[in-house]
């Protein structure tokens, strides 16, 4: 069996809370463990489905339509410390602009549809990003944005996620 725990290096598990634990490294620890053993019972899940090479591509392929760009949104990009900092933020947003966004919650938690709603989901997560950035929250010691949303990270965490998933030569 692979070793999916290595895959996030201690220090990047330990950056992903972006300094909201009082506990780092045993929140870096549990960041690593949890990602390993989600993709380990869905690599055991998906190989007792896909028990030939064609399914193996067969379900690559599904799999691409969601991956993260840099023109679609994608909430593999899109983090935060508290749901409720998002909520505030929205909110305060509307306030200021005066009108309310047309999205839920829920809706930043989702890919799909991707029409022209992901370019409306991309404009308000960069939105509050930049609220969070111009007013960070001490954490630690340290200021920092408590919402980011970053395609990189995105692309990344779903490069990764393919690579597992794919067939070993």
């Amino acid at each position: 069996m692979i070793n999916f725990a290595t895959d996030i290096p201690l220090n990047l598990a330990r950056a992903a809370p972006s300094g909201t634990s009082f506990v780092p490294d045993r929140r870096a620890q549990q960041e690593q463990a949890d990602y390993a053993e989600t993709l380990r019972a869905d690599y055991e899940e998906l190989a007792k489905l896909a028990d030939t090479p064609e399914k193996l591509a067969q379900l690559a392929e599904e799999f691409e339509r969601y991956r993260p760009s840099a023109d679609t949104y994608s909430p593999l990009s899109f983090f935060f410390n508290f749901s409720h900092n998002v909520l505030k933020g929205t909110i305060v947003d509307a306030l200021l602009r005066g009108s309310p966004w047309d999205l839920t919650f829920n809706d930043l938690l989702t890919a799909l549809p991707r029409d022209q709603s992901g370019e409306t989901k991309a404009a308000l997560a960069r939105t509050l990003m930049n609220y969070a950035r111009e007013h960070p929250d001490r954490i630690r010691g340290r200021l920092m944005p408590v919402i980011v949303y970053d395609s990189r990270v995105g692309r990344r965490a779903f490069a990764i996620t393919m690579q597992k998933l794919s067939p070993s030569p």
